[in-house]
């Protein structure tokens, strides 16, 4: 009979060792996704953040031409971000918006502002999939790493055009 105790012990002491390191596995794991998500959100961030740069550069670029040219910007847009790969758009609602996403989690996102300061023109996003503007084919969505992903912008009137694309 004195030997059950010892029994019912070592299975007591087995079980909470093997639920601590469960418990422990499972807090790392967690600490580590977050940590992935907050690395993938950062380098979301400084992209969008280049994007909107190029943006206003195009807009006051296009904004000073009397011509309907369009002015072209390679974008330099890393191949992948820590969760894998990513895209990013222009968009407009109650301002215009460079919003970055990964593809694998699209609840990973984050937008930047672009500063418009101009009120001498209206800005019009055109994101009409496959439409042909100068040498460009228009995109919704460039994804990272293409070598030919381009910003695009010109003046029609009082209206600047800007987009996104790809070079033919």
């Amino acid at each position: 009979m004195r030997e059950m105790p010892v029994v019912t012990s070592h299975i007591i002491g087995t079980m909470a060792i093997t639920v601590f390191a469960a418990t422990l596995t499972v807090y790392l794991y967690m600490v580590i996704c977050n940590e992935n998500i907050s690395m993938a959100k950062s380098r979301l961030q400084m992209i969008s953040d280049y994007a909107a740069v190029r943006a206003v550069e195009l807009i006051s670029m296009a904004n000073t031409t009397n011509t309907q040219s369009c002015i072209q910007s390679s974008l330099d847009l890393p191949m992948t971000v820590p969760s894998g790969g990513y895209w990013i758009a222009l968009s407009e609602g109650s301002g215009y918006v460079v919003t970055a996403s990964t593809v694998s989690q699209p609840t990973i996102s984050v937008m930047s502002m672009i500063p418009l300061n101009s009120t001498l023109a209206n800005v019009q996003v055109i994101s009409t999939e496959g439409l042909v503007i100068e040498g460009v084919t228009v995109e919704q969505r460039i994804y990272g790493g293409l070598s030919d992903a381009v910003m695009w912008a010109r003046r029609i009137g009082n209206t600047i055009q800007i987009g996104l694309g790809r070079r033919l």
